[in-house]
């Protein structure tokens, strides 16, 4: 069945360079769809045999060049517990890899850049809010502000012989996002924490 033919879903030309996939009208009440149920583009694999880790497919993007020649710069991958943990529970998984520049599409050019599954995000890439100079978190996280930004909270690893299991300290921003301009106002040491 061609997609134009879908009782309840048409594609069509939206602009000179966009197409979208729509729900029909219902043509006995406007406005209104003919199908109480969203459109949906799927992608679908069998698994290999005997295998529990394997692509569900892709969607790619690339740079094309003159003679019909692309390159890719990055794609969204559909996969199964391609990267999580491998302890024999199939894990749905996105991850977005990117490609370092825009002139190489080699397997040796292109990073996972951000993992996406039930089991939690992985992101392989430094963390930054905007409008800031330098990256607030960076990955892996060590810094956390507080709900109204006044503070940041660095995790500091580094054992000393009056912390002997690292320290927690309470910077006060100053409105600032530079370092160098905040002032630590108070430590804590995880081995005095008093649990929750």
């Amino acid at each position: 069945m061609a997609i134009a033919d879908l009782p309840h879903a048409v594609l069509r030309e939206v602009s000179v360079n966009e197409i979208a996939l729509d729900q029909k009208e219902n043509p006995d009440a406007p406005g209104t769809p003919s199908l109480d149920d969203p459109v949906k583009f799927r992608l679908g694999a069998y698994p290999p045999a005997g295998r529990r880790k394997f692509y569900l497919g892709t969607i790619s993007f690339d740079v094309l060049r003159s003679g019909g020649h692309r390159t890719e710069v990055g794609f969204l991958k559909f996969a199964v517990d391609e990267f999580v943990e491998a302890d024999g529970d199939p894990v749905p998984m996105v991850e977005l890899f990117l490609t370092r520049t825009t002139d190489n599409s080699t397997d040796a050019g292109i990073d996972r850049v951000l993992t996406i599954s039930r089991k939690g995000c992985r992101l392989t890439v430094p963390l930054s809010a905007p409008s800031f100079s330098a990256p607030i978190i960076s990955a892996p996280p060590s810094r956390f502000r507080s709900d109204n930004s006044r503070y940041v909270y660095n995790v500091q690893g580094d054992p000393t012989p009056e912390y002997p299991h690292g320290r927690i300290v309470q910077y006060a921003r100053h409105e600032s996002d530079d370092p160098a301009a905040w002032t630590p106002v108070a430590i804590l040491r995880p081995d005095r924490l008093t649990p929750a």
